[in-house]
């Protein structure tokens, strides 16, 4: 009996969003001065999470092994990374430059968490006690993949000569294997660029999925410099860098050390920011306790003709153009210590702030207002410490103006004895906005709102700042996905029974949600009655949610990742195991392998060796699985097990696993194709073994193409792979691009011509 068989393939998306709320946070290494009091002798991953229950997290040193640690909402946890100036964090300046395999890390976890960076610098390593610098950054988690980037750093607009521990710089980390990026600069000329002996651009990085590249420029005095050039574009040349990629990466930018001031003081300025796709028009900032000149805020352009309007003590207007940035002075804050800039086109926004001197400043990445910005803070972990070191720790709060804002479960008006809040301040020229600044905090942080929320945390003490923003990024929906055992996997049974549950785990982002389900033309309309954060889905398709939010004038929509879900495999003959893996289909005690013969011709013109020839189209009861000897002068012939073991190539438990893996793939690739509407044929795989430490390990290294698979339109049986050519059937391109199209690699508007390759020909070579 020949069977149709859909498989089920169920791919779970965490959307691109504004949120630093995630399962997954990337660091990419970081880099300080070589000379004077720059080095970072204390550093710290703090780590929390909303999660009332446990979390399972996973930090993995780039090139070492994970550490594996737990947290939940009241018992966050600190990871100290090192107390020397350079580790698996922080790389040596002079070592920049290079791809780095070993350095950073990659941290996941099994709900979603907060992490930050923090640093005590400038004091003798292994002790936090005389440390002079300070410096945070909050990673945005999956929400800080992107592939066009714009630089800040601090200016350092100081005349001293004494430039030897100040430097600014950026660092990558590439999220998927064969990343290319590139970066390039207003200014071609007049850097010194760390270990690097050309100018910018610098062009055609390629990494690795945790791989980094860092470029530092090191503010030279002029007693070290080789020109006066290099001693005023290391200051600020850096500051509108472009970074492009062709696949996402994660980036962190700013100086260690550096000022927006030009007293000689100097502190830590870094943060992790997100791409072009997540910036805005509108930003609201809060002032801190700084003076004037160190008060500063860095407007980053990225198209010709920005137009920026700032709102604040008076206001004003300037124009700058791609790469360009204008700094506003601490003066054009209001009196009330809050600001409001509008933009024509989109630009990346960083602010400095600081406490009683410059030697106090820090630098934060700014989200811009939106009002799908919703969210709560939960939490901010020991926020007045780095380590064993203690500050003074405060909140500054952006929200609308009448919705109700809590520290610690508690309204700002009744917060307790030693907490000082300041505001509700008025916004100028953005009066539906209000701005406060909360005061003596330590320990454990929440802040909650009804509605919009926009909260970075900054501390303080005599000697050092730090600090970042915890929230203000608007976030589309998130899936997950709940399940009910079956021995059929996850999936709808063809009478449409369901054992898939799908949940919006940010609800409370949004006023209502609407489940949708895509069309043959790819449109998608909504499925009756499925409002609800929860659904279960009872037919085959590609489903997403809607999150809606009312604005005061409008309705702002976001959309989550899409779903694809198909039917059930079957169990033939019911034994319990589905028919895709089942060695023997209608349970006979007669392997499929050997009764799939009868299904062929048998020809007997060589006697001592006949073959089996299946017609086109021939379709097995289950997966037939050949293992194949590489050699491409023995024309990879087929082997045995017996053989694979006789010869000792591979163990019987290597072997269990090529196969319950390629078995496994081919669950999940007959899904992924059914869903596109091509059906799988058959296709190959390679296996190898690589040394990992003292022992060898299965490795899969190969592909899945057009070049390595038979593809079949479903309903027409027309081929959409390399038998296009071995058949000459013509249209070689236009069927890989088909394929590419309807897996949603590659636009629809994209095409490429025909190549004519002609008839073949045989060429000798002769060896010389």
């Amino acid at each position: 009996m020949i069977k149709k068989i859909l498989y089920i393939f169920i791919l779970l998306f965490t959307s691109i969003t504004y949120s630093q709320l995630s399962k997954t946070h990337y660091i990419p290494p970081l880099t300080h001065a070589a000379e004077g009091n720059a080095n970072a002798v204390d550093q710290w991953i703090y780590i929390s999470t909303p999660s009332t229950s446990s979390v399972n997290v996973s930090i993995l040193p780039v090139g070492g092994t994970a550490q594996t640690i737990t947290v939940q909402n009241d018992q966050p946890q600190k990871v100290q990374v090192s107390t020397n100036g350079y580790s698996q964090l922080y790389v040596e300046a002079n070592t920049t430059s290079q791809v780095m395999n070993n350095k950073g890390y990659i941290i996941d976890a099994d709900k979603p968490i907060y992490v930050s960076v923090r640093v005590n610098a400038g004091g003798v390593e292994g002790s936090d006690d005389s440390s002079a610098q300070a410096g945070a950054l909050v990673t945005k988690g999956l929400d800080g993949l992107g592939r066009i980037f714009r630089v800040g750093t601090f200016n350092s607009q100081s005349n001293s000569a004494n430039f030897n521990n100040y430097l600014n710089f950026l660092s990558v980390m590439a999220t998927e294997d064969n990343t290319t990026v590139n970066f390039t600069n207003n200014y071609t000329s007049g850097f010194v660029i760390e270990n690097y002996s050309g100018q910018f651009p610098v062009n055609n990085i390629q990494l690795n999925r945790g791989e980094s590249y860092v470029i530092a420029l090191e503010l030279k005095d002029t007693s070290t410099a080789t020109t006066q050039d290099a001693v005023t574009r290391n200051r600020d040349g850096l500051i509108g860098t472009l970074i492009q990629s062709d696949k996402d990466i994660v980036v962190n930018s700013g100086s260690s050390n550096g000022s927006f001031h030009n007293g000689g003081a100097r502190d830590y300025g870094i943060d992790q920011i997100v791409d072009l796709s997540r910036v805005g028009k509108e930003y609201i900032l809060v002032r801190g306790d700084g003076s004037d000149g160190w008060e500063n805020i860095l407007v980053v352009g990225h198209e010709d003709g920005t137009e920026i309007n700032i709102y604040g003590s008076s206001n004003s207007t300037q124009t700058i153009n791609a790469g360009e940035y204008h700094l506003i002075e601490g003066d054009l804050f209001s009196s009330d210590n809050n600001m409001y800039i509008s933009t024509n086109k989109d630009v990346f926004i960083y602010q400095g702030t600081g406490g009683g001197s410059e030697a106090n400043q820090e630098m934060f990445f700014v989200p811009p207002i939106s009002c799908g910005s919703r969210g709560d803070v939960n939490n901010i972990p020991f926020i007045e410490e780095i380590g064993t070191k203690i500050f003074n720790g405060a909140v500054s709060i952006v929200s609308r103006k009448d919705d109700n804002v809590e520290v610690n479960g508690t309204a700002l008006t009744s917060q307790p004895s030693g907490i000082t809040v300041q505001g509700p301040f008025d916004v100028p020229n953005k009066t539906e906005y209000v701005t406060y600044r909360v005061e003596g905090l330590s320990g454990n942080v929440s802040v909650t709102s009804s509605g919009e929320l926009y909260v970075a945390y900054f501390t303080e003490n005599q000697s050092a700042t730090s600090g970042a923003f915890y929230s203000g990024f608007a976030t589309n929906p998130r899936l997950d996905l709940d399940l009910t055992a079956s021995k059929l996997g996850s999936c709808i049974s063809e009478s449409g029974t369901s054992n898939i549950v799908l949940n919006v785990s940010n609800d409370g982002n949004f006023d209502s949600v609407e489940w949708q389900k895509q069309n043959s033309d790819d449109s998608w309309s909504a499925v009756s009655g499925a409002t609800n954060t929860q659904f279960t889905p009872s037919e085959v398709g590609v489903y997403r949610v809607k999150g809606i939010i009312n604005c005061d004038s409008e309705t702002v929509e976001y959309f989550s990742a899409s779903i694809p879900i198909s039917t059930c495999p079957t169990d033939f003959d019911n034994d319990g195991i589905i028919d895709n893996i089942d060695l023997d289909l209608d349970n006979d005690g007669i392997l499929n392998s050997v009764e799939s013969k009868g299904l062929g011709n048998i020809d007997f013109t060589v006697p001592g060796n006949p073959t089996v020839t299946l017609s086109d189209g021939t379709v097995f009861e289950s997966p037939l699985l050949e293992y194949c000897y590489k050699n491409d002068d023995l024309g990879d012939p087929v082997v045995s097990k017996e053989h694979i073991f006789a010869f000792g190539w591979a163990k019987k438990e290597e072997i269990d696993l090529i196969d319950k893996t390629t078995y496994r793939i081919n669950d999940l690739l007959q899904g992924m194709f059914r869903g596109v509407g091509i059906k799988l044929v058959d296709f190959k795989l390679e296996y190898g073994k690589v040394w990992e430490k003292d022992h060898q390990e299965i490795v899969l290294a190969d592909e899945i193409s057009p070049d390595t698979c038979r593809l079949w339109d479903i309903k027409s049986e027309r081929k959409l792979d390399k038998d296009r050519f071995r058949k000459d059937l013509g249209n070689i391109i236009q069927a890989y691009q088909e394929v590419a199209r309807r897996l949603g690699i590659m636009p629809e508007e994209t095409n490429v011509s025909e190549v004519k390759f002609g008839k073949p020909k045989s060429v000798d070579i002769k060896k010389k």
